[in-house]
């Protein structure tokens, strides 16, 4: 009986105040690596994350960052590709390997348990990597293959256009690999770029999950005795955008239109980055926006539409992307502006700003539910020098920021006459 009471009573609704994030403890190992521990969860598992302050902005080969941080995991001076294959297998863990812009990344999941038998073979991938010449070949070769598919999507060809355009081609967030940069990858250019960038690199550490009491011994036998050093910052100057704002790419043959439209804009240190999320979200960020109301569900343009406020470590951008049919690009790209216009001359009504707050707070909720979604939260922070108070800042822009700001935020920065587009397609 009272089951089917609750059935029928929904949950009370209670405004969000603020995000219980786990204040991480802090040590050093014996080199000086930065060790930081999320201890929360239930479960006897962990996230060990090893960060590097370097990505593909640093390559002087195209691709070169990429393929040695993936390579990393296919053989190293006492184990083959295979054995640490079927040693992760084993233990039930796993070892991924991610790169973006700025920033390598080494992470092992694995349960509390076996971590004093996965830590030696963590060590050696990032003290003794050997790039086998055939593993290296192989992962390659492979790659390129997905490269060349990749290439064929309308989609993909108009971001990489509109990264160019907007950052310039010689800068190094508007660099993109071609398909014979894929050709110039061998065992001895990867070598060489980890002698370079991940030999004595320091690095930093997140631990998040039940952090074990041996953590701290653990970390320093396997990871915190070899001589570490600073890794160069490298120095990135200005965006040279293009002074050409519409372009067309042909791609004979295609069915439907690749669209990006947007500019450079600039990081989470600007004071306007978190009111211009809130603005975003509105325009395109999320399933209700008006990008997705109007010329997804209105018109019929596309399946799907969205806006990104993109935050890196030199620059910012906002990017609205789509695919359309090439019938209606023309239109579709018109209505992207409109709404620009719509939300630069017309206040928000207070309903849909409700809305949309609400849903930003939610998703703050769910980004921070668990040890390894904190532990993404706090990566994020340590990479731009802030700390865990910048989320609860962030609750309180939200609930703050009013009409009037949205509308400036919208006047100043989404002006269409500024956005440089481009469609690839057929006319």
């Amino acid at each position: 009986m009272n089951i089917e009471i609750l059935r029928k009573t929904a949950p009370p609704v209670r405004p969000v105040e603020n995000i219980n994030l786990t204040e991480p403890e802090f040590f050093m190992l014996d080199n000086g690596i930065p060790v930081y521990c999320l201890n929360a969860g239930d479960q006897e598992v962990l996230q060990l994350d090893l960060n590097f302050g370097f990505g593909t902005a640093t390559d002087s080969l195209p691709l070169a960052a990429y393929f040695t941080n993936l390579c990393l995991k296919e053989g190293t001076k006492s184990y083959t590709s295979r054995q640490i294959a079927e040693q992760l297998d084993f233990y039930g863990a796993t070892i991924n390997a991610s790169v973006t812009r700025d920033h390598s990344r080494l992470t092992l999941y694995c349960l509390n348990k076996h971590l004093d038998l996965l830590l030696p073979l963590l060590e050696e991938l990032l003290l003794a990597p050997t790039f086998p010449l055939n593993e290296v070949k192989t992962i390659v070769n492979l790659s390129k293959q997905e490269f060349l598919v990749e290439m064929e999507k309308v989609k993909t060809l108009a971001r990489r256009y509109f990264g160019m355009a907007i950052f310039g081609t010689s800068h190094p967030y508007g660099k993109y690999a071609v398909a014979e940069d894929f050709d110039k990858i061998s065992h001895e250019s990867l070598l060489e770029f980890y002698a370079e960038y991940y030999q004595s690199a320091k690095f930093r550490i997140i631990a998040s999950g039940r952090i074990p009491l041996n953590l701290n011994r653990l970390l320093n036998k396997h990871l915190g005795q070899h001589a570490v050093k600073e890794t160069l910052s490298m120095a990135i100057g200005p965006a040279e955008p293009s002074s050409i704002k519409h372009h067309f790419i042909k791609k004979s043959g295609s069915l439907q239109s690749g669209i990006a439209i947007g500019k450079t804009l600039f990081n989470l240190h600007h004071p306007d980055y978190s009111k211009m999320k809130i603005v975003n979200t509105i325009f395109g960020g999320y399933f209700g926006s008006r990008l997705m109301t109007n010329i997804r569900e209105d018109k019929g343009y596309t399946y799907g539409i969205n806006s990104v406020l993109m935050s890196m470590q030199h620059a910012g951008m906002l990017m609205i992307a789509t695919q359309t049919g090439t019938e209606v690009t023309r239109p579709a790209v018109n209505e992207i502006f409109t709404e620009m216009e719509r939300l630069r001359h017309e206040p928000v009504p207070r309903e849909e700003l409700d809305l949309v707050k609400n849903y930003m707070l939610g998703l703050l909720l769910k980004q921070a539910d668990g040890p390894f979604a904190q532990g993404e939260l706090l990566k994020m922070v340590l990479d731009y020098q802030l700390d865990l108070s910048y989320f609860q800042k962030f609750i309180n822009t939200i609930k703050s920021v009013t009409i009037e700001e949205i509308q400036d935020l919208a006047v100043k920065y989404l002006d269409p006459n500024s956005m440089i587009s481009v469609v690839v397609g057929q006319e």
